[in-house]
Parts: structure tokens; C-alpha cells; sequence
């Protein structure tokens, strides 16, 4: 499963922290233009009637949203939220906040009030959970990571679209362990670096873990590159932290793509391409998937194998952070296309 990082989606069967996700607020949006939605709650971690660990952050889901009008109550008792700055840096696109004081297991936590404040209200919500022993055991490390890298036709955005600019491609896949319904969300978070010593950071993105396998992809123009050879030129590290603040003890990381394809210029598109299914051809020479038996790694063209997926990524709800700079995933997904015509680009 693969999702935009700026837009969550929940499919079952997922563990019950996941289950609020699922009411999602549809936008509506024009053919040449990009209006921002209405202030709205949208979701929260832990659902409403759930139990949830007294000492793990919680998370809101929405847009134009706040605690400023926003109360917390511990069996009746006033508590206050609190900022969760390590939470936050982990940047998994929701608002997020610890309780304090910690609810005790059994104490049933109210927060109530209205999510956009009294310039934009939305109604009140009222969210009630019943708190759980505190977690303070480390969620597990990933056991492995892949990815798979497409340089497609320079993708333009028409300024309007809700879509940024990009050249590539990069689908990335992390085998880790998804947390129980007793635990705390558990976020994978996934690094770029310009060297094997994992020091020169470019940039990352995050994903609540949902199952045993996240599918996150990050799109970006050719200046990623710093004039290396595409496949060459990014490590990735992969590691998870719960949300209690518990870090794993150990990471994966990789610095070669398993499948590589640049096709030539063409037609231009309204939306940057889905990932390829990819075949044996884009087996990309010297990396985790060439047994040597002959993958040409790059040959574009006509495509029928078994792989691939959306072009846009995340298992549950993700986020991404760039070194000097924004993001560069493909925009909000699910726009009308332009009804312009298209124009010729060029790589710069």
C-alpha cells in the first residue's frame, strides 16, 4: 500500500490505533486551481472508546486545526496537553501532543472542544479513551530495506495543480514489525544521505507502521542528484521510534537500487508517472536483486512484469523533510486534471 504523505488512507484489516484514520474529508477542487480545504477534524490516534498507553503521545488528524480551544480531562479531573518536540521532528503530517499529568492505566482521558478555534470553528469533538499500562519497551528494528529508482520525463507543474516539480522517483520498501493494539504506534522513518557514512543528510520521510511491509516513495528534480549518477548518488537508512518516545536499537540500510529505469523523453503528463511494474530488464547491475543472470538496469520501453504500485507513498500516513528545502513528493493526489494543453519540457 502506498499513499501520499500529505493524505492518510486506512484499509483493513489494521491494528486498532489505525481504525480512526478512516474518515477522511473530501475536497473538492478545480480544474485550474488549488483551493486549500476547509478547517476540519479529521481524525485522531487513539480513536474515540479505545484504550491507548497513558505515556504515548497523542495524534490529531485535520486541516487549519489547533489545541488552543481544546481541553483534556483525566476521570473528570482538568490535565493539560504538552508539546512532544521529539514527535514532531518525526514529521508524520499530524498534530501531536503528550498529556500530562501521564493517565494512569484504567483512567478515562475526555478531550473536548472545537479542533479549528473560534475564527474558522468546525463544531465541538469530544474524544474519549481509557488509558493503558505505559509503554516503555522498544518497538522492533526493521530487518530490511529496498528500493527501486525511476528517472521519468521531466514532470512540470503548471503552478496551479497542487503538484511540485520532479525528475525522479524513488519507491522504497522497509520489512518491520507493525505494532499490537496494546502498543504504541510505532513510525518508520527513512533517511537519505549523499554518503555510506550517513552523514551527509538530503532528505527523509515517515510512515505510521500498519503491517509488515511500508511502501514509501519520495519524488524530487534532478538538483537531488548533486551531479552524481542517479543510482549512485543516495544511501537510505531506515529506523523506527514508537510513539512513547522508545527508539529501536538497531537500523537497515542500503545504498543501491534494486530495479533502475530512465526512459527517454515523451509525451508530457498531467501528473508525474506511477512507479513502473518492473521487469527483469531494469535489474539494476551490482545491486540486491542482480543474481547475475543478466538484468540490464535502465532499458525503458513497454512494460508487463509484476511489480510496481501508486506513485505515491506511505503505509499509514507520512511526512517528508528536506535538507534546506520542502518536500518533494508529487502534490495532493486525486485533482481533476488540467484541461490545458501540453507543452514541451526539458531538463534543466
Amino acid at each position: 500500500m502506498k499513499y501520499h504523505k500529505n493524505y492518510k488512507k486506512s484499509f483493513a484489516p489494521l491494528p486498532a490505533f489505525l481504525i480512526a484514520l478512516s474518515s477522511l474529508t473530501a475536497f473538492e477542487s478545480s480544474a485550474d486551481a488549488c483551493s486549500p480545504p476547509q478547517p476540519a477534524l479529521t481524525g485522531s490516534i487513539p480513536a474515540s472508546g479505545g484504550t491507548y498507553p497513558g505515556n504515548a503521545a497523542v495524534f490529531f488528524q485535520g486541516y487549519g486545526i489547533s489545541l488552543e480551544a481544546v481541553s483534556v480531562k483525566i476521570d473528570g479531573q482538568p490535565a493539560n496537553f504538552t508539546a512532544a518536540p521529539d514527535i514532531d521532528a518525526l514529521n508524520v503530517g499530524y498534530l501531536a501532543a503528550r498529556i500530562v499529568p501521564t493517565p494512569a492505566k484504567g483512567q478515562v482521558v475526555t478531550i473536548e472542544g472545537d479542533f479549528c478555534g473560534a475564527l474558522n470553528p468546525c463544531g465541538n469533538s469530544i474524544i474519549t479513551f481509557t488509558a493503558a499500562d505505559p509503554d516503555n519497551t522498544p518497538p522492533p528494528a526493521p530487518t530490511a530495506i529496498s528500493f527501486d529508482l525511476y528517472d521519468y520525463p521531466d514532470f512540470k507543474s503548471s503552478g496551479g495543480d497542487c503538484q511540485i516539480d520532479s525528475d525522479l522517483g524513488w519507491f522504497i520498501d522497509v520489512t518491520a514489525t507493525p505494532p499490537a493494539d496494546s502498543e504504541s504506534p510505532v513510525v518508520l522513518i527513512v533517511e537519505a544521505f549523499r554518503d555510506n557514512f550517513f552523514e551527509a543528510f538530503v532528505f527523509s520521510e515517515s510512515s505510521f507502521i500498519g503491517g509488515s511491509n511500508v511502501s514509501l516513495s519520495s519524488r524530487h528534480t534532478v538538483d537531488v542528484l548533486n551531479q552524481v549518477d542517479a543510482p549512485q548518488a543516495l544511501c537510505f537508512r531506515a529506523s523506527v521510534r514508537d510513539a512513547a518516545g522508545n527508539p529501536a536499537g538497531q537500523t537497515v540500510d542500503t545504498c543501491e537500487p534494486c530495479n533502475y529505469r530512465k526512459d527517454p523523453a515523451g509525451m508530457d503528463s498531467f501528473t508525474p508517472p506511477p512507479e513502473p511494474m518492473w521487469t527483469a530488464a531494469d535489474i539494476y547491475p551490482g545491486g540486491p536483486c542482480d543474481d547475475g543472470s543478466g538484468g540490464a538496469g535502465g532499458a525503458g520501453g513497454a512494460s508487463n512484469g509484476t511489480g510496481g504500485g501508486s506513485e505515491t507513498g506511505g503505509d499509514e500516513g507520512c511526512g517528508c523533510r528536506v535538507a534546506g528545502g520542502e518536500s518533494s513528493d508529487m502534490g495532493i493526489a486525486g485533482l481533476a486534471l488540467l484541461a490545458i494543453a501540453a507543452i514541451s519540457r526539458r531538463r534543466r
